[in-house]
């Protein structure tokens, strides 16, 4: 099962951490729902 993290924001320091801890991805403000709703497709597929 993937792991994605939603933040505020974050450093560098922060993404290599959540990737160290098992995330797969890391999604940081702002974005839109559409490149939201494409990421979530992409990890569906691979489940």
């Amino acid at each position: 099962m993937p792991i994605v993290v939603i933040a505020e924001h974050c450093c560098y320091t922060d993404l290599q951490r959540a990737r160290q801890a098992g995330c797969d991805e890391v999604f940081t403000k702002p974005y839109s729902l559409d490149w939201l709703k494409e990421r979530v497709k992409h990890f569906l597929k691979d489940t």
